[in-house]
Formats: structure tokens, sequence, C-alpha cells
């Protein structure tokens, strides 16, 4: 909140987020930053529009060892692996995946901005647990812009 409603704080964020010689990265509470400051999957979504993470289905802290699958996508951070399956730990609470706006998720999903997501035992996407430990709609485990 404090960059979001900080003005001064605000127009630097977004300075630098907007330079094409960087990249952000957010992980676990900051990916929850990253949709809450409506930088992923895409900018320009009205708030109620926006993604963002949710209680886990299993509405209780999840720790555990999950695989995912790196689909084809353009994120520079996993140029090359498109069809590789690797194993990731996960360590939350609030770590739903969820869309509201059901054409923001379909979107996302044609544009590849949803580049990993959570696998079962057969290599497959799946929203059941454990293997999708939050229940993340259409499996998703990552977002890109």
């Amino acid at each position: 909140a404090v960059i979001k409603f900080n003005e001064g704080i605000w127009e630097m964020f977004k300075k630098f987020c907007n330079d094409p010689a960087r990249f952000v990265l957010g992980v676990c509470n900051g990916a929850q930053l990253m949709a809450l400051m409506g930088l992923v999957p895409f900018r320009g979504l009205p708030e109620i529009s926006q993604p963002r993470f949710i209680r886990n289905d299993s509405s209780v802290f999840t720790c555990k060892w999950v695989q995912a699958k790196i689909l084809q996508n353009d994120c520079a951070l996993l140029d090359g692996m498109a069809g590789s399956t690797i194993g990731v730990y996960v360590a939350h609470g609030e770590g739903k995946g969820y869309f509201p706006n059901p054409e923001v998720l379909e979107q996302t999903l044609e544009q590849g901005r949803a580049p990993i997501v959570y696998v079962d035992h057969n290599n497959e996407s799946t929203g059941q647990f454990p293997w999708n430990p939050n229940g993340s709609q259409e499996s998703i485990a990552a977002m890109c812009t």
C-alpha cells in the first residue's frame, strides 16, 4: 500500500518497471505485490478484474515439494526451458492464483502469460491437491508480463 498510495514512490516504481533494460521478479509475497500493483499478467486492467493470490483451497498454510511444468512462453527467465518439468518447493497460505474475470484468465492463457503450471505424477496439469498445493485456476504456478 505504501508504494501504490504514495504518489512519489508509485511514480518511481512505475519508472523502474517500465525501463526496458530492467525486469522485476516477484516471488511469494512479491508475486502477490506484482498482482496487487496490476503488473501481471498485463497492465491496465480495472482493479475488479485484476488477478490476485488468495487463500489456498485447503485453508491452511501448505509447505511441500511439488512438480511444475514450463510451458511455451516469452519470459526472459525461462528462455529455452519450455517442456521442462522442475521440482518446486512451495510454502504459502495464500498462493491460489484467482482470476475474478474469466476473460482475463482466457487471455492470460492464450498469450502465454502463465508459463508454469503444477503437474501430477503423470506430468499432466492438475487442479487436484496434493499436486496443485493451493487450487490455482488452470493449475497456474506463475505469471509473467
